[in-house]
């Protein structure tokens, strides 16, 4: 809106563009309304009005400022004004005092395009005095001669058409995404034809989806009232021609179609609104439709409908357009693939004969030729080697040096026993020992075979229990068997606490081989048994894999998770080096050739087999 509080400011040019603008894209009620908050707005009016008849239609309306009061008798004065205009067919100005203030009550005359009085326009200006009040004059009356003619020109003349198809060609840019243009086709066509409802849906493939409904933001396909627009727009593009029903009938039209009764049907759900459809074409294609209604008292005719076909028909080449030029890439790839495969099957008899073809191929293919059966089973890493350190003695634990994980050489030594005990009987032994020699040295300076003999038996016996307390000291000390990594063993919180002769210590397990146990379904066993070759992944290093061979299933199966399964054994010889036991993968089993028909039905075919014996 142009907003100039001076009249000396006002450019009358700027003004007749503005004016001319509210009749664009609105009806002439509509537009009367804008013009009146234009021009108030211009003029700085607080009230402006307009009473007319142009042709048969009344036009009747008032613009006033939300917080203004208005009155009786401040409408009876500036009607008064307007009808002293019209009697003597002259512009008017009445000054008066309004809360102490000076105003004018400015009316002008509209004539029809025969020339004939067509009514007035009025406005109340505050502040203004005699000059100011006869610079408006001249001015209001200028501007309300072009809203009069503005009036007078008949929005469904060819050039209204022409120019409505470029205003929206130019609001609704094409090279957007397509929904702008359907919002922009259903608001103009509401706005200008005075339709209660206007939608219109996008045709593919022979069916259509509703895109765009005036007064509606969002479309759910679900809604009712949708999908009797859906459907009475899928039985004009059935026809592809203009689709009416109406429950009274017109005497404007003649043309009255019993058979339409999907319209009939949104119809009456509307409490008897008319409603009609027509199709937009691009060539010989539709690739929208159209669908609106209008109350019983405004009944639709097949040349109103037909008029508004023709002013919408340049649409039809814009909505393909505005589709592809929307399109990412993939819908693009797939467009294009789409209708290169129409274009090889082709239409008629080609088509037929393709699609036979095809067919006979396909069971063909499916009876006699075969795929590779391969499926994928989880499984888990396992050492292909592991001991288990027990305690060599009975005795209490002294001292850990390893933990679950650490890696370990052979002979390193991982635990101690108490052996203190041990050492002090090896302490009194040894001076036993001492005590029998040196008698045994002493008889044999005396010459006493007897005594000597006897002495070295006690050596012996002495010796002999020197060695097994030094063994069983050497026992108190726990070795690795081989080199490898502690899996099992966290015996820190065992410290002081006694250990029986026997009881597992450690786990440990070689690195340098490894083995993968698959977990394969009962119903599956049978081809694991018949398979040669396996591949291994892991969850951890999905890139490497490892190929498995000797495949062993084992005899029973296991219940493992809820699951009845068989564990399989798979060696590689390659290293598996980063894998470490415990980890989880997948393992990819080749079970060779199978015939298609079972690869592609196997499950379905196994059900069919056990529930109906077939």
């Amino acid at each position: 809106m142009i907003d100039v509080a001076s009249a000396d400011l006002m450019s009358v040019s700027a003004l007749q563009c503005e004016l001319r603008m509210c009749f664009l894209a609105s009806t002439r009620q509509q537009g009367i309304q804008d013009c009146l908050e234009l021009l108030a707005g211009a003029f700085g009016s607080q009230y402006a009005v307009a009473h007319a008849r142009i042709g048969a239609q009344i036009l009747s309306e008032e613009w006033s400022l939300p917080e203004l009061p208005l009155d009786d008798r401040l409408r009876e004065m500036v009607t008064n004004v307007m009808l002293d205009a019209m009697a003597t067919g002259n512009a008017k100005c009445k000054r008066l005092l309004i809360d102490g203030e000076e105003s004018a009550i400015v009316a002008a005359l509209l004539f029809d395009e025969d020339g004939e009085q067509a009514g007035a326009l009025a406005i109340l200006a505050r502040g203004c005095d005699r000059d100011r009040a006869r610079a408006f004059l001249a001015r209001f009356e200028g501007l309300v001669g072009f809203l009069a003619l503005l009036l007078t020109i008949d929005p469904r003349s060819q050039d209204a058409k022409n120019d409505a198809a470029s205003r929206i060609a130019q609001a609704c840019d094409i090279s957007s995404h397509p929904l702008r243009l359907a919002f922009g086709m259903v608001a103009e066509l509401k706005n200008r034809h005075g339709f209660a409802l206007a939608s219109i849906g996008f045709v593919k493939r022979r069916k259509v989806r509703v895109v765009a409904v005036s007064g509606l933001e969002e479309i759910r396909a679900a809604n009712p009232g949708i999908r009797q627009i859906r459907g009475a727009m899928e039985e004009c593009l059935d026809r592809s021609d203009i689709v009416l029903h109406q429950s009274r009938v017109s005497a404007f039209d003649e043309r009255i179609e019993d058979d339409c009764h999907l319209h009939r049907q949104w119809s009456t759900s509307l409490g008897g609104d008319s409603v009609a459809s027509f199709p937009l074409m691009a060539g010989d294609e539709v690739v929208a439709v159209i669908s609106v209604t209008k109350s019983p008292e405004e009944p639709l005719t097949h040349a109103m409908l037909d008029d508004v076909r023709a002013e919408m028909a340049d649409f039809g080449r814009i909505v393909p357009l505005s589709q592809a030029a929307s399109r990412s890439v993939l819908q693009h790839a797939g467009d294009a693939i789409a209708a290169t495969g129409r274009a090889w099957v082709g239409k008629g008899r080609r088509k037929f004969a393709v699609l036979a073809c095809t067919s006979t191929l396909a069971v063909a293919w499916l009876v006699f030729g075969t795929l590779p059966f391969r499926f994928t089973v989880p499984s888990v890493v396992a050492p292909a080697s592991q001991r288990v350190v027990a305690a060599p003695r009975d005795g209490l634990l002294a001292e850990v040096f390893v933990r679950p994980g650490d890696v370990v050489t052979e002979d390193q030594l991982l635990a101690v026993l108490d052996d203190h005990e041990d050492v002090l009987r090896l302490a009194e032994l040894r001076a036993s020992l001492s005590a029998v020699s040196a008698k045994s040295d002493r008889a044999l300076a005396e010459r006493e075979s007897g005594l000597v003999r006897v002495y070295e038996a006690e050596e012996a016996s002495l010796l002999a229990q020197v060695a097994m307390v030094q063994a069983n000291i050497e026992r108190a000390r726990v070795r690795a068997p081989h080199a490898g990594v502690v899996l099992e063993g966290d015996l820190e919180e065992q410290l002081g606490g006694r250990v029986s002769l026997g009881q597992e210590l450690f786990r440990v397990a070689q690195l340098d081989r490894m083995r993968i146990l698959m977990r394969v379904p009962e119903d599956l066993v049978r081809d694991a048994r018949e398979a040669g070759t396996a591949t291994f992944s892991s969850t951890a290093r999905p890139d490497e894999d490892y190929e498995l061979k000797d495949l062993r299933v084992a005899p029973a199966s296991t219940v493992l998770d809820g699951k009845n399964v068989f564990q399989t054994e798979g060696m590689t010889k390659q290293a598996m080096s980063g894998l470490s036991p415990g980890m989880e993968g997948v393992a990819y089993v080749d079970a060779g050739s199978r015939p298609a028909w079972f690869v592609l039905t196997r499950r379905i075919t196994n059900w069919l087999r056990l529930n109906f014996w077939i």
